[in-house]
């Protein structure tokens, strides 16, 4: 009998407990209900964010070569000033890739630009004073910046300069475009000009 007894306790408490942890279960099965909702618009709002990265960050990648890097970059940059997607570049002959080398592509651009020998056949800048010393620096170092060179309307190398300055104008304008730096040290007073207001009857087309 005493165990009749002690099994009808053990039966009547664990009536008592069953029905009082109802309660508990069912807010246990709300909480995990609200759990995966929030799970899954956590997981929604996640994809969401990854596809517009994702298509925010679509580049398009191009091989230049080093030994002709002006006219490379001068053709690259004409074909690409138009598209939207991000720049990025791979030297011929190298296995790197990535931000690092897209930023060196725009830094040997600016480099090719200021070579003393380029200057002398095509006059960009003003000259530094030393092209006529024997162990003139193979690159313009002016001290204060670089200005382009004024030409008369009908100096022969004309035309070449202007496609060096519209190449230059591209390649600041997809480095600001996509966060890159074009390290050329322009002079201060070009900058005025530049900060002028616009003045369509002194613009030519180039």
């Amino acid at each position: 009998d005493g165990g009749l007894v002690g099994g009808a306790d053990h039966a009547e408490d664990a009536d008592v407990g069953d029905s009082a942890a109802l309660p508990a279960a069912r807010l246990l099965a709300h909480d995990m209900e609200n759990i995966a909702r929030a799970t899954d618009e956590v997981d929604e709002a996640e994809r969401r964010v990854y596809s517009v990265r994702i298509g925010s960050l679509c580049s398009d990648l191009a091989r230049v070569s080093r030994a002709h890097m002006l006219d490379n970059a001068a053709r690259l940059l004409a074909y690409h000033a138009p598209q939207r997607h991000a720049l990025e570049v791979q030297f011929q002959g190298e296995d790197g890739f990535g931000t690092g080398v897209t930023q060196n592509f725009y830094e040997t651009v600016c480099g090719e630009v200021q070579r003393r020998a380029l200057n002398r056949a095509t006059p960009l800048w003003i000259p530094d004073g030393h092209d006529e010393a024997a162990d003139a620096p193979p690159y313009l170092t002016n001290p204060e910046g670089l200005f382009p060179h004024p030409l008369p309307p009908t100096h022969p190398a004309l035309p070449a300069v202007c496609e060096h300055m519209l190449m230059l104008g591209r390649l600041f304008g997809k480095a600001c475009r996509d966060g890159f730096t074009a390290p050329l040290p322009l002079h201060p007073h070009f900058f005025r000009v530049l900060l002028r207001p616009w003045r369509p009857e002194l613009a030519r087309p180039l």
